[in-house]
């Protein structure tokens, strides 16, 4: 214990790139939680995608708009205090420091573009902008998402699940890292999901199905799915 307040995740911060951009199995976000005891409060790490010490997401080789959106998904629900580094709501490029601090587009005279409003953005900006700003009203709408506990449900080397629950609020969160759609089954029996009767798109992910006692989900390429588990 530090003493202080919280840390940064550091260690989260680099698996998310690594398998997200580099190619590192799905199950190193799994391996990586399974470490959280040696934290006194884990729940209060200051999670991330980029800040102001290091290269941008998109200045990662390898990195494009759908793999910062799987990013930004797991940095939203994953346990912790999400940090967002201003100008990645748009994508913004930026390789090593000095070069991803390069100004927000729009509010200084002279500015050609304004990406402060809608109409300033480019249909790829847009997109990303919208794609945080709906998880972040799940984040909003959904106690699990702001305290609840985390429970690893699966993980292999193209897919991780975890629920996380409070109270009756309980959401599913699949990533699929993989290249290709993929069917992903989970195992309930034992799990904090045993008995579940339904599962509600929380996003834009296809319908789940449940048989038996297990959950079936299909994931699009290198991206992630969100459920609410009744």
């Amino acid at each position: 214990d530090s003493g202080v307040t919280s840390v940064f995740d550091f260690p989260m911060f680099y698996a998310i790139r690594d398998v997200l951009t580099k190619g590192a199995e799905a199950k190193k976000l799994s391996d990586l939680l399974a470490h959280d005891s040696l934290y006194a409060r884990p729940s209060e790490l200051v999670t991330f995608i980029g800040n102001h010490d290091q290269k941008r997401f998109m200045g990662e080789d390898g990195a494009t708009v759908q793999k910062l959106n799987a990013a930004a998904s797991l940095l939203v629900t994953l346990r912790g205090i999400p940090e967002i580094y201003s100008g990645d709501e748009i994508a913004m490029p930026g390789g090593d420091d000095p070069d991803n601090r390069r100004d927000f587009p729009g509010g200084f005279p002279g500015d050609a573009h304004n990406a402060f409003t809608s109409a300033g953005r480019t249909p790829e900006q847009q997109a990303v902008f919208a794609h945080l700003q709906k998880l972040l009203q799940l984040h909003r709408e959904h106690k699990a998402l702001q305290g609840g506990e985390e429970t690893d449900l699966l993980a292999s080397k193209t897919a991780f699940a975890f629920l996380r629950s409070k109270d009756t609020d309980r959401v599913l969160v699949v990533l699929n890292s993989d290249a290709a759609e993929q069917t992903v089954q989970i195992a309930t029996e034992g799990t904090p999901v045993a008995g579940a009767h339904q599962l509600t798109p929380l996003d834009n992910a296809t319908a789940g199905q449940i048989a038996g006692a297990n959950l079936q989900v299909t994931i699009a390429p290198m991206s992630v799915a969100i459920y609410q588990v009744q």
